[in-house]
């Protein structure tokens, strides 16, 4: 199985009417320590993780990376192949057609020679390591997106509920806890609690300035049991009382 993935990463490469052996792609793997500096696990770290602006970074990081290490014209053609390579088997690892998200592949040939114009190399790669990522950002969204709604909703509809807790929301919407932490805050880059204290401020500070019920009673409405405490975690995120945000 294995062997015929890496047959199938290659075809975007060479086109679907070639006939590509494993023996091939076996010569055309980067294994020796001639190349052993040319980082693959880096590009794939960067492309699962990675924002989107550090594409052209990556791009000219690679290149430096296969420059310093290629002993001539044919291990750096190689290299540049590796790189576009990786991009493909990553884009169908999540479902993708790399033809389709990556674009034509063939001038790949004729920028992939050393002495070529490096801005135009990095642009070209740079450009597709882009792509790929933004790919990757509209599969997580497509897969998490319903999730992260269903969560916000939830919470926004139980704030008031002193005893909700990160297990409640992940059960709501059918994920571990853990799960639910981590797509959280990769999602929304804040965490499950800094949402839910945002919510429950947010509502506090509605009350105040549209109600004139005292805060020891807007801190029971929002969640808190303590209104010593809601005082403090007010004061916190606010930057004043409540007393002192109601006179504002």
């Amino acid at each position: 199985l294995n062997r015929a993935v890496s047959a199938g990463q290659f075809r975007y490469i060479f086109g679907d009417a070639s006939i590509i052996g494993y023996k091939d792609i076996e010569r055309l793997r980067f294994r020796d320590s001639e190349h052993a500096a040319i980082d693959s696990a880096t590009i794939i770290e960067r492309l699962r993780y990675g924002s989107i602006d550090d594409a052209e970074k990556a791009a000219a990081d690679y290149l430096a990376s296969l420059r310093s290490t290629a002993s001539g014209p044919a291990v750096f053609t190689w290299g540049l192949v590796n790189l576009i390579t990786l991009l493909s088997g990553f884009i169908e690892e999540l479902g993708g057609e790399a033809a389709e998200v990556l674009g034509e592949s063939e001038e790949l040939e004729r920028i992939a020679t050393n002495g070529h114009d490096q801005t135009i190399q990095v642009r070209f790669l740079a450009d597709r390591i882009e792509a790929a990522m933004k790919y990757r950002e509209k599969c997580r969204q497509n897969k998490y997106g319903d999730v992260i709604h269903k969560a916000k909703s939830f919470i926004r509809e139980s704030y008031s509920d002193p005893e909700m807790s990160l297990m409640d929301v992940a059960g709501h919407v059918g994920v571990s806890a853990s799960h639910f932490s981590t797509i959280f805050s990769q999602e929304t880059g804040q965490t499950f609690i800094h949402y839910l204290t945002e919510v429950r401020m947010e509502n506090a500070s509605r009350l105040l300035k549209t109600t004139h019920d005292r805060s020891s009673d807007i801190a029971y409405k929002v969640g808190y049991k303590d209104p010593h405490y809601f005082s403090f975690a007010f004061k916190k995120n606010v930057g004043m009382t409540p007393s002192e945000f109601r006179k504002k």
